[in-house]
């Protein structure tokens, strides 16, 4: 069977998408034509759009440090050498590298407790568990799509619908700067078709696996499906 997937991500604002990557941007980068950040980031959105193709996993299957460096490895390890693996530098967000993988194990271990006693409602279990994951910050990059992927999972697994991640917000983002005003539509939609028997192609992309990027600022409520949500926020600059 023949898979095509292709990728929308209007948010995600690439500055000057013709902008070199410098020799420090390329260490551990695999596809020898990347040679510019908007060819870094199609290659990355392409990986992370085969990613979520995969199985969605169960609460208990995703709230486990192992799973959540394969999810990252599955969505970077086309892309660059060290995916799925803790970062061994600081960071202008994070945590010291040597506590990364005690913290990691420490969440999955609160997360699974809150479950098990319903500590918090599912909206508000999930956006804790990412506040805590990003705050980590465990891998050299990638943490911010890494982060709401895996809390879109988890809210997905205690039966509610994923949030919306800045969905409809006349914000942007872009690489080198803060928030940037855009009247573009804010979703980072992932599209995949498939042949069915008759030759025609349909949608396969279920609305739950979507996964969309938020602006850097925001301590703003998020209204999705109803809800009010409370996102953390990077320093002015990180890339996520």
């Amino acid at each position: 069977m023949v898979w095509l997937v292709v990728v929308t991500d209007p948010l995600f604002r690439l500055g000057d998408g013709g902008t070199l990557l410098s020799e420090e941007d390329r260490q551990g980068l695999i596809p020898s034509y990347v040679a510019t950040r908007g060819d870094l980031i199609d290659a990355e959105q392409r990986n992370i759009a085969q990613a979520l193709l995969r199985r969605k996993p169960t609460p208990a299957r995703l709230l486990d440090d192992h799973y959540l460096r394969s999810l990252h490895k599955a969505m970077f390890d086309q892309v660059w050498e060290w995916a799925g693996r803790y970062r061994l530098k600081e960071t202008n967000i994070g945590i010291d590298p040597a506590d990364i993988p005690v913290a990691v194990r420490a969440l999955v271990d609160d997360a699974r407790a809150w479950v098990k006693y319903q500590t918090y409602a599912p909206d508000e279990l999930a956006v804790r568990f990412h506040h805590r994951l990003v705050a980590v910050h465990p891998f050299p990059n990638g943490n911010g799509r890494h982060g709401r992927i895996a809390a879109d999972y988890l809210v997905s697994g205690l039966d509610r619908p994923p949030f919306g991640w800045g969905a409809n917000l006349d914000v942007g983002t872009d690489l080198d700067g803060g928030p940037t005003s855009t009247s573009a539509p804010t979703s980072f939609g992932l599209s995949t078709a498939c042949p069915t028997a008759s030759g025609q192609w349909r949608d396969r992309q279920p609305a739950r696996l979507r996964t969309r990027l938020i602006p850097h600022a925001s301590h703003h409520a998020r209204p999705h499906h109803g809800r009010q949500v409370h996102l953390p926020t990077p320093p002015t600059g990180t890339r996520i």
